[in-house]
């Protein structure tokens, strides 16, 4: 679970729109078919547990603020905590159980609420310890971009393929991995030597 932190204006809609969707190969068409992105809060628990549930791409959460945050929080731990069952329809007749809600999606959240903070309102749901361990927390810089940086974009193509490929040619080394961190390097190691490529800025 990847959590990212700033006042505004740093960047974090922009890294969205322009460089995580078009890597994963998402444009507004696709994206309105799989939800890889919401831009705005998430009004209901429901429809946190729909997305969560609804495919194993990652769920990008952008501009979410402490009132849709806390909201959420039982769907937020459950996401955090890892795979499993978030949520059941009971069968509307008789016994049983209709549908099962699995969490199925890595998220991150774009916003400008501090763990912490988050943290405040969820630790009567849950150990501040159990979640913090799961969660990622990126606090960005109080920088302003610099609207020349608009005049010349990056090409951007899709890397799913690439990476895909990389896994399937080195699995044993990234399971040997211990955390995001780790998986994180040895990925930009592994890419960079495949594909010739110089990552060591990222």
């Amino acid at each position: 679970f990847v959590w990212n932190v700033g006042k505004g204006g740093e960047g974090k809609s922009t890294l969205v729109m322009y460089i995580m969707l078009p890597l994963l190969g998402i444009n507004d068409d696709i994206n309105e078919q799989l939800f890889i992105c919401i831009r705005g809060p998430l009004r209901t628990a429901e429809q946190a547990r729909n997305l969560i549930a609804l495919n194993r791409l990652p769920l990008i959460l952008d501009e979410q603020n402490k009132v849709a945050l806390t909201k959420n929080v039982d769907i937020i731990i459950s996401a955090a905590v890892g795979r499993g069952i978030i949520g059941i329809h009971a069968a509307r007749r008789g016994g049983g159980i209709e549908y099962v809600f699995r969490n199925n999606r890595d998220v991150i959240v774009f916003t400008n609420v501090y763990f912490s903070e988050f943290l405040k309102e969820v630790v009567k749901e849950a150990s501040d310890q159990a979640i913090t361990r799961r969660v990622v927390e990126l606090e960005w810089d109080n920088v302003k971009i610099n609207p020349e940086a608009f005049d010349e974009q990056p090409q951007i193509k899709p890397i799913l393929g690439n990476i895909d490929a990389v896994w399937k040619r080195h699995r044993h080394e990234l399971l040997s991995t211990t955390n995001l961190k780790e998986l994180t390097l040895k990925l930009l190691e592994l890419l960079e030597k495949d594909y010739n490529v110089n990552l060591k800025a990222y």
